[in-house]
């Protein structure tokens, strides 16, 4: 098996990947290829396993562990579903639970993680920007727990 990134390596993630080469490698080789680059939800995975035999989520997963779960319904319906304000907080929370289990102190990374689970529901921009101005993890996990009441 082979994995194919789409993108070369001065190439930054902003730019989008370009899957000819997934497409080429898989034509010119017996063995399976796994497509990476650009898969960030159920349709860019179905269009994916179009030209390749496999998948491959980076950076998409990052933040949002309900990728996997999304791209497996899509596959399953061809529907996209929305992640609720609820799920992600949930999923946030549990985050630090075992940030705290297994000693996590980087305040700054976990700021970032914490910023991609909250979005894509109503006062995500505030909570986020509540988010990014907190010092400690006992802060964080304070905040997480009662954000239903900040940003309502």
């Amino acid at each position: 098996m082979l994995t194919v990134h789409a993108r070369t390596a001065s190439q930054k993630s902003s730019e989008p990947p370009d899957w000819k080469w997934i497409s080429r490698v898989k034509r010119e080789v017996g063995i399976p290829v796994v497509g990476n680059g650009g898969v960030v939800n159920g349709k860019t995975a179905s269009e994916m396993l179009e030209i390749a035999d496999g998948a491959m989520i980076a950076s998409a997963a990052i933040g949002n562990p309900f990728i996997f779960r999304e791209i497996l319904r899509y596959l399953k319906t061809g529907k996209e579903k929305e992640i609720t304000r609820v799920e992600r907080i949930s999923a946030f929370s549990d985050y630090l639970k075992l940030a705290s289990k297994y000693d996590v102190v980087d305040i700054s990374r976990i700021k970032f993680l914490g910023g991609n689970f909250l979005r894509g529901f109503e006062g995500a921009s505030k909570a986020r920007q509540e988010l990014m101005g907190l010092k400690s993890f006992e802060n964080i996990n304070s905040f997480v727990k009662n954000i239903n009441i900040l940003i309502s």
